[in-house]
């Protein structure tokens, strides 16, 4: 066997690692039971010796791993480790392809007897084969030497015909230069080959020696390696015994997982059936559950039975009968929802039904009793309060036996129809006692104070007509317009019809919220409004007929659209409570009084109209009580007016005129006054001057105005202007006449008034 001669560079390298290895690859100094460290060792050192040796190296380590292999004693390495041993020592020459029956032996295949058997054969072939590969291998390694060394064996040895350049070309091949640069500085890299150049050492002799140090570290692992046969062989002993064991273990760990897959279907089996087991128990508690709460729901206690049809009517006996009326809808649901009759609920059902009609019998006759016990008003108002307590009571009747319930509220409203007849009736008759009149059909604007009384007439005169038309007493109640109002009393004290108007519609506005309140939440009524005018049909009809009356024989205007504002208020009040009961009956009122108060006002009109200045007194140059009469009139209508909560488009367009027509008849009967009484145009212009003047003064104080302040503003400013230039004519007459003549001379143009105009004037 031929062998490369070693790389001369990485010598020094090798000669290092090969000192180290041979220090560390003793083999005795290793102990058998060292375990899996034996494995890294064994491979770290075969690593070692396949990049850093020769040939010869590489086997002997490859062996060497073998035999490290075996020393780990009861740490047996896995096959796939022996494995890769034996392969790494048949490519070292070492140990060549064996017999199926060897390999068979070796892995663990075979009985202890064949195994003994085999042992002894081994032993002799290995013997044999040891003697012969030992001989080889000196032989080699003399050849070797002779190679490396041949200045120990002479020149001889190599000779002029030996050495043969004919292949070579020296001139024609291009030598390639361009790793030189990274080789040159990888060298200067290695501290061990620079040391040496810098010393100046002889590379030839240093090769030399490198050389002999590489022979002496072979040598002495060769004779190393052989001194440890013995116990390689013992290693293998352990590792065959270590890998039966091994077998045997994996087949308990096959047979164990075979019974792993069979429990893990069991497993899987016992899963399935447990689902099942769950899905039942599920569908059992389901049907428990419906079964038990169909059982409470139709069931019926003897404490239920001896309540219901004993028991005293209190908060207990309601909790109770809600109980029971809960079984009761429930069982005609299921009647209801079921084509087949459940049997339970037949049995329970006529048990159910003689218990439904205690329950029956004993609601009506506790509601007739708190029914009948309401002898007053008061009381009445106090029952409400029992009553709506106990209202499921009367939920119940309402549902199991319509017809008594309605026999129950026919009873209510028959009863609450008496009792509010009787209080309203009282009051009106309080009202009707402490009233006093204002006016009368006398108390009018154009009619002479002296002729409002005769010897027939029962009825003191008014000295001061001017209370009838101005707000008077009556601006108490437009201060407190949106205040209570006062309960009627019968104090003695008496006050005009319209007091009694506000407090007679407020206790009617109050009783019927209260009563449509009541009826919605005991009686089980969306909309009151029909019960309402049941209760209240009576009480309503004694209103209109007192306030007919009123309407009839009144001709206090200012009162009647006091009257008219309070119903306008109450009514929007009333729709702002979503109670429209009251509607029709406001609506009847407004319309009268609207009726009323436009013939009062037509009257007032017409006296101003027919009004003869020889009637009525003479006050010479101050105002006439008419014109006062008529500007408290007029602030008593504007304010009155701005209080209207829905204002009428009609009435006020009607009121309007009537308005625009009382001034016009103001106005000529103040020129009739001024023409009978004075008989100069300063005299009367003065008179008018006096009574425009207070018409716009009454308005100013109350801080009102309207088309008429404006008309009568207008004619006060016109007899101003006319008053003024005539007293500018008595004074200056002479000076003004001069101006204007000469001024007439000087434009060309005369500017002189004419006869007409002065006396147009002066008018």
């Amino acid at each position: 066997m031929s062998t490369s001669m070693p790389d001369q560079s990485n010598s020094s390298e090798v000669i290092s690692k090969s000192s180290k290895l041979r220090s560390s690859a003793v083999i005795p100094s290793v102990p058998y039971n060292s375990g899996c460290n034996c494995f890294w060792i064994s491979a770290n050192l075969a690593r070692s010796a396949a990049s850093s040796c020769s040939f010869f190296f590489r086997a002997s380590s490859s062996l060497f791993c073998l035999a490290l292999a075996c020393a780990c004693g009861d740490n047996p390495p896995n096959k796939a480790f022996l494995s890769c041993s034996l392969g790494a020592a048949k490519g070292s020459g070492f140990i060549h392809d064996s017999s199926e029956h060897e390999r068979n032996a070796l892995f663990g295949g075979l009985s202890p007897q064949a195994q003994a058997k085999a042992k002894q054969k081994r032993e002799e072939e290995a013997r044999k084969k040891k003697e012969q590969e030992e001989a080889a291998e000196r032989a080699r390694l003399a050849e070797i030497q002779k190679q490396l060394q041949p200045e120990l064996y002479g020149t001889e040895g190599i000779t002029a015909d030996d050495l043969n350049f004919d292949d070579l070309d020296m001139t024609s091949e291009e030598l390639d230069w361009s790793g030189i640069d990274v080789d040159m500085t990888n060298l200067k890299r290695n501290s061990h080959i620079l040391k040496i150049i810098m010393e100046g050492a002889d590379l030839r002799s240093y090769s030399k020696q490198v050389d002999q140090d590489l022979w002496e570290v072979q040598q002495g692992t060769i004779s190393d390696y052989l001194q440890e046969s013995k116990a390689i062989a013992v290693l293998y002993e352990q590792m065959t015994a270590s890998d039966t064991v091994l077998g045997q273990i994996e087949d308990i760990l096959s047979r164990f997982q075979t019974d792993i897959g069979n429990v893990g279907s069991e497993i899987k089996k016992l899963q399935d059936e447990c689902y099942l087991h769950q899905i039942g128990l599920t569908n059992r508690k389901g049907v428990q559950k419906k079964v038990k709460q169909f059982i409470e729901d139709v069931s019926v206690s003897d404490d239920l039975q001896k309540v219901i049809s004993h028991g005293e009517v209190n908060s207990i006996y309601l909790r109770y009968l809600t109980e029971f009326n809960k079984k009761m809808a429930y069982v005609e649901s299921h009647k209801m929802a079921s084509n087949n009759q459940i049997r339970s609920i037949a049995d329970i059902e006529p048990d159910l039904e003689d218990l439904k009609y205690k329950a029956v019998k004993k609601v009506k006759s506790f509601l007739l009793q708190v029914l009948y016990a309401s002898k007053t008003y008061d009381l009445m108002k106090k029952n409400h309060l029992t009553l709506l307590e106990y209202n499921y009571l009367y939920q119940f009747l309402f549902k199991h036996a319509p017809d008594v319930a309605n026999e129950v509220k026919n009873v209510y409203k028959d009863t609450a129809g008496k009792l509010y007849i009787g209080y309203f009736k009282a009051a009106v008759a309080t009202a009707t006692k402490l009233q006093y009149e204002i006016a009368n059909k006398n108390d009018l604007l154009g009619i002479e104070e002296g002729r409002m009384s005769s010897i027939f007439s029962g009825r003191k005169p008014i000295k001061n007509k001017t209370s009838v038309f101005a707000m008077g007493v009556r601006q108490q109640m437009v201060d407190e317009m949106d205040e209570i109002a006062p309960a009627l009393v019968d104090d003695g004290e008496k006050k005009p019809y319209e007091f009694f108007f506000k407090s007679l519609l407020y206790l009617l506005m109050q009783s019927v919220t209260v009563e449509t309140k009541f009826t919605q939440d005991f009686f089980l009524v969306d909309d009151g409004n029909s019960f309402d005018t049941d209760i209240f049909g009576r009480v309503l009809q004694m209103y209109n007929e007192n306030i007919d009356y009123y309407i009839s024989t009144t001709y206090d205007s200012i009162a009647v659209f006091l009257m008219i504002v309070l119903v306008s208020k109450y009514k929007s009040i009333m729709n702002k409570r979503l109670i429209y009961g009251l509607d029709s009956f406001f609506d009847g009122i407004y319309q009268k009084l609207a009726s009323r108060f436009f013939q009062v006002f037509d009257l007032n009109v017409q006296s101003v109209k027919t009004a003869q200045a020889k009637d009525l007194s003479s006050v010479d140059f101050a105002p006439h009580y008419v014109t006062r009469r008529y500007a408290e009139f007029q602030v008593s209508i504007l304010t009155l007016a701005n209080l209207l909560e829905d204002k009428d488009s009609n009435f006020m367009k009607q009121l309007n005129q009537q308005m625009g027509k009382l001034r016009e008849e103001i106005e000529k009967l103040l020129i009739r006054l001024a023409d009978s009484k004075h008989k100069d145009w300063r005299s009367k212009t003065i008179f008018l001057m006096n009574n425009y003047d207070l018409i716009l003064n009454v308005m100013g104080e109350k801080n009102l105005t309207s088309a008429e302040t404006a008309q009568f503003q207008k004619l006060l400013d016109i007899k101003g202007t006319d008053y003024a230039g005539d007293e500018l004519n008595r004074s200056f007459g002479r000076l003004i006449t001069f101006v204007k003549d000469y001024g007439q001379h000087v434009s060309g143009k005369d500017t002189s008034p004419t006869g007409e105009e002065k006396i147009s004037a002066r008018e």
